[in-house]
């Protein structure tokens, strides 16, 4: 049986943030660079695949690389939630190059913000927060099975959707916003406190992601409504969708019951996925976790750490004297094995509500942190 977590102090905390703060300065040549390289193989890979012939290995090579260059551009729009005016320019950019066209403008990200808030993590506050845990196991697999039809309901949130609202006025928009303008894992959740900036942005936003689906539809007719050509489009948003329903699912070991937990909870609930000896992990981490998203329990440890440093902050901590151990609670060996855990947990807790003789403890034990 694991038992976790060891507690940490104020005092801990502010060791490690004098420790790391020398990486918090966002590289922005770093962002421009990987932003533009990423956007260049997404779109010349997805303009291989139109032009090879149908079905063959070329096409389903090509798709297969658009698509990570696409999930990948669209994993920016974290960073870019987290940031305080110095990625205004690169927010534009990102719009333009991977946003509109996936209709996942930079303004869905805001709410990401909620996810960090003590007083909301965990909680039905939260966006990107459901209580899998302590749910049936076989819910888990409820957001990988809704990546399946996420390419049609963003088709209706941004084509008929952004049409009534323009047609119907402000009052319509302000409910699309509060209910509809989110990435989300958990559905109820609504935002508060909007301004009308934000409101004007979305707007802007919805208007050019509708004007990139109506291009996009020509393309694919020019291409005489090909089944192929709809099916490689298709997969780039079940995939990508797919890969982060994947990676969210595993950054987290949802301990939560809906309950307010504390600013401590969110680092012990968090999960990092680290393999420093296999050349496999290597290789195939950077794909289902771009931007270093494998390293989400230091992301909650430190929210506003770029995510070019993340790598130097996990060598900094593993070799730290205190937080060695600290940080070691919440790192697991692969994706597999975190979600592999979630599974079990939620049917160990299932089984333990039905009949709490049955178990004499749960295979995860979790200690209160203090806030």
């Amino acid at each position: 049986m694991s038992q976790m977590p060891l507690n940490y102090s104020a005092k801990d905390l502010k060791e490690l943030q004098a420790l790391t703060k020398d990486l918090l300065p966002l590289n922005l040549r770093h962002f421009w660079t990987d932003l533009i390289v990423t956007a260049i193989v997404a779109w010349s890979f997805l303009y291989i695949s139109f032009l090879s012939p149908n079905g063959g290995l070329t096409q389903i090579l090509s798709l297969i690389v658009a698509t990570l260059g696409f999930y990948r551009g669209a994993n920016f729009v974290h960073d870019i939630s987290h940031s305080h005016g110095e990625l205004d320019a690169f927010k534009m950019a990102y719009n333009l190059l991977f946003g509109f066209f996936l209709r996942v403008p930079a303004y869905m990200g805001d709410s990401h913000r909620d996810h960090h808030s003590a007083a909301k993590f965990g909680t039905k506050l939260d966006p990107e927060y459901e209580s899998w845990g302590h749910r049936h196991e076989w819910n888990v697999s409820r957001p990988l099975l809704a990546s399946l039809i996420s390419p049609f309901l963003l088709m209706f949130r941004m084509v008929f959707i952004t049409c009534a609202y323009l047609v119907r006025g402000v009052g319509l928009q302000q409910k699309v916003f509060v209910h509809l303008s989110s990435i989300v894992m958990n559905f109820s959740y609504s935002r508060s406190n909007f301004t009308e900036e934000q409101l004007n942005d979305m707007m802007e936003s919805d208007v050019f992601c509708l004007l990139y689906t109506l291009t996009c539809f020509s393309v694919w007719a020019s291409f005489h409504f090909s089944f192929v050509g709809f099916l490689g489009y298709y997969s780039i948003f079940v995939l990508s969708n797919g890969l982060f329903s994947f990676r969210a699912l595993g950054n987290h070991r949802y301990l939560s019951k809906f309950e307010k937990k504390g600013a401590g909870a969110q680092f012990f609930d968090s999960v990092s996925i680290v393999d420093d000896h296999s050349l496999i992990s290597k290789l195939v981490t950077p794909l289902w976790a771009p931007l270093h998203s494998n390293f989400h329990s230091i992301h909650h440890l430190l929210p506003h750490m770029p995510y070019h440093a993340m790598p130097e902050v996990h060598r900094r901590l593993i070799t730290h004297p205190t937080w060695s151990q600290i940080y070691g609670t919440t790192t697991e060996k692969s994706l597999y094995s975190s979600l592999n855990k979630l599974y079990q947990r939620a049917k160990e807790n299932r089984i333990l509500a039905k009949n709490p003789a049955s178990l004499d403890t749960l295979a995860y034990e979790v200690r209160e942190t203090p806030n």
